[in-house]
């Protein structure tokens, strides 16, 4: 049996997002797997906000220099505490685990510790940024302990070959870093024309109309303004046809929502809808012509990418190192990051262009079933590891 340690505050059972219920189902096809998520940890109920939540920025004294630095700080004196509460919990199970796998998150080391304590292997799900931009009052003990964990896990899987290369120059044996991608359940994520056409008619869409989509957070690092810049620069050059679909919400929403009514786009070539249901998403996917990923860090290329490829759309990311890690050109386009105006000529060409929208539909949707889905992804990993120990 393997432990598979889901360390955060902010995560439970009851709040399992689509990733990790997939990769503890990958895990459990592979091998007997005990999963502990750190919300659950007994007298550790208080869970994180989100902070891609419009009302965390919001909040007063996220503004003052100075009630941040308390409050980061209040923060991580929690995490410290309920990483110590989490190693006890770990040893009052008292089962016989063979490898610990645990999903870092900051100022928590306990999965690791226990492995290196017990004499078995440790597998750290490393997240880069983990550190934060703003100081707090145990920022250096926060750095020391991401220094330990990469040192001191045996095994280190990472979503990018950017981030397994940025831990070699770290001084990280490259032998021990395995480029666990995300990926997604083609199954979940088909293109489905009578859906398709419930959800057109439903927003109001003619045939005609090229529905381009966004689903996620307006989180800073999507760079969310980015699409309805491009709307305006398309409704100005008379591509009414091309019409917009975003679904989220987060810090940057009322930014984006303000700039579309004040240009006369908001309701007319921009629709913008709250979060929906994670059964609901599929069912807008199969609506949308094409799908962008407005901006992102440059570190990772997101699941919701791969999402966007199965269900057969035009995908269009940033062109980042990461993302050329998976999209080639001919699965999918690039445009430069943070240039609204790239996007609206990528926008451009494909408008008039439907032989190549349905290539490039179908590559998508080919390279995932190929190659990222979670069995060839964490799970061809997880079981490369358990051979190695098993030599």
């Amino acid at each position: 049996m393997i432990l598979y340690l889901i360390s955060g505050r902010g995560f439970s059972k009851n709040n399992v997002g689509r990733k990790m219920y997939e990769v503890i189902n990958c895990f459990k096809d592979v091998v007997d797997t005990d999963v502990i998520f750190g919300g659950d940890i007994p007298a550790e109920h208080q869970v994180s906000s989100s902070t891609n939540n419009s009302d965390y920025h919001a909040k007063w004294y996220r503004k003052n220099k100075i009630m941040l630095f308390f409050s980061e700080s209040f923060a991580e004196i929690k995490s410290l505490r309920h990483n110590y509460q989490t190693y006890k919990f770990i040893k009052s199970h008292r089962k016989d685990y063979s490898l610990v796998w645990e999903r870092s998150s900051g100022l928590h080391w306990a999965g690791i510790l226990y492995a290196k304590r017990n004499g078995i292997p440790s597998v750290l799900e490393w997240k880069d940024h983990l550190i934060k931009d703003y100081p707090s009052l145990f920022k250096p003990l926060s750095i020391y302990i991401e220094r330990w964990k990469v040192k001191n896990a045996d095994y280190i899987a990472v979503e990018s070959k950017v981030l397994k290369d940025d831990l070699v120059k770290q001084g990280i044996p490259a032998d021990k870093i395995f480029v666990t991608y995300n990926a997604v359940n083609p199954s979940e994520f088909q293109k489905d024309t009578i859906t398709k056409a419930e959800v057109r008619k439903e927003l109001g869409l003619s045939e005609s109309d090229i529905l381009v989509g966004y689903v996620g957070s307006y989180a800073f690092y999507h760079d969310s303004i980015r699409m309805v810049k491009a709307a305006k620069i398309l409704k100005e050059r008379g591509y009414d046809n091309i019409k917009w679909l975003l679904i989220g919400d987060g810090k940057d929403k009322p930014e984006c929502e303000s700039f579309a009514r004040d240009n006369g786009l908001l309701e007319d070539s921009v629709i913008m809808l709250p979060f929906q249901a994670k059964e609901r998403i599929p069912g807008y996917l199969s609506a949308m012509d094409v799908t962008v990923l407005p901006g992102s860090t440059d570190i990772i290329c997101p699941i919701k990418v791969m999402e966007y490829m199965a269900a057969k759309s035009v995908v269009l990311v940033p062109d980042y190192k990461c993302n050329r890690e998976i999209i080639n050109g001919e699965n999918g386009l690039l445009f430069e990051p943070g240039n609204e105006e790239s996007i609206a000529d990528v926008l451009i060409s494909l408008s008039n262009d439907k032989t190549k929208c349905e290539q490039l539909g179908e590559n998508a949707r080919r390279t995932v079933v190929e190659s990222l889905t979670w069995d060839k992804t964490y799970g061809a990993v997880l079981s490369e590891i358990l051979k190695r120990e098993r030599k």
